[in-house]
């Protein structure tokens, strides 16, 4: 496990995305938010991408998922978009 907290970090896009949510959703990021600032890495709802989106991860979110990438040289974790499953992986 990591033992040092990283920095969380957003996109204009991932801004974008942030303010569309209702006042419920953005609690439940701004929690989950919380949980990647200490480890972006592993936890029940962390997925590492593949395909055409290695080198990201998502974070669910009930029926929202919070893509992002992680720069460890940094202590990075970079926001690239919360956006509804089915909008989440669109080209």
């Amino acid at each position: 496990m990591l033992s040092e907290t990283f920095e969380v970090q957003f996109t204009d896009e991932a801004i974008a995305n942030y303010d569309r949510l209702d006042a419920d959703m953005k609690r439940r990021v701004n929690t989950a938010l919380n949980t990647l600032v200490n480890n972006p890495l592993f936890g029940p709802n962390i997925t590492k991408l593949h395909g055409r989106y290695a080198g990201l991860y998502r974070y669910r979110v009930g029926r929202y998922r919070i893509i992002y990438r992680i720069d460890k040289q940094h202590r990075k974790c970079i926001i690239r978009g919360i956006r509804t499953r089915g909008k989440a992986y669109a080209p």
